[in-house]
């Protein structure tokens, strides 16, 4: 919803879809930093339904705050003019769009293995990960590195989120969905 919302900030510019791009995800960065700071954090040690319940409670809480803001219809989200044509692969034509959404999740791959397997960060992850009374024990700041990694992860999916809104739209039932998903995952 927010790449269906902020282009009309920007006048419907070229550059629009980039600035997307680039806020939309630092903006849902920032909820999700907070949620954890409010709400997660003080439910790391519980049971695995008293973490789950509280998790599908915002999922619903945000689709209600966005069916309250957009409404109940679906926004389409065009896709940016850049990548308006097609390509064709061994005779059959995909959409130029397409062949961008697959790159940016190569290099996103790329750079999330190298972030979490050649930085200082990644090790201090990986290490808490591993043993988390330990890394506490050697002084590694973990709520820190939690809020972070949530926070990075959101962002993640609001990259997500705004490169596949082109392709999907930003539709009502998307949140049911993820709680579904979720609910399964957690299941198996």
């Amino acid at each position: 919803y927010l790449a269906y919302a902020l282009p009309f900030l920007f006048a419907d510019s070229a550059l629009s879809f980039w600035l997307v791009l680039l806020l939309g995800p630092l903006v849902l960065a920032a909820v999700g930093a907070l949620v954890e700071v409010a709400l997660f954090r003080r439910i790391y040690g519980a049971d695995l339904l008293v973490q789950l319940l509280p998790t599908i409670a915002l999922i619903f809480i945000f689709g209600d705050v966005v069916r309250f803001i957009w409404g109940l219809p679906s926004k389409t989200v065009a896709s940016p003019e850049q990548f308006s044509g097609a390509v064709s692969v061994l005779g059959v034509f995909f959409p130029t769009y397409y062949g961008f959404i697959m790159i940016a999740g190569a290099v996103i791959a790329i750079a999330l293995w190298t972030f979490v397997y050649r930085t200082r960060w990644g090790i201090l992850i990986r290490a808490i990960a591993q043993d988390r009374e330990m890394s506490a024990s050697l002084g590694i700041n973990e709520t820190a590195i939690y809020t972070a990694v949530f926070a990075l992860a959101v962002w993640l999916a609001g990259v997500a989120g705004v490169l596949s809104a082109p392709i999907t739209g930003a539709a009502r039932a998307l949140d049911v969905e993820a709680v579904i998903d979720a609910f399964v995952v957690v299941v198996v």
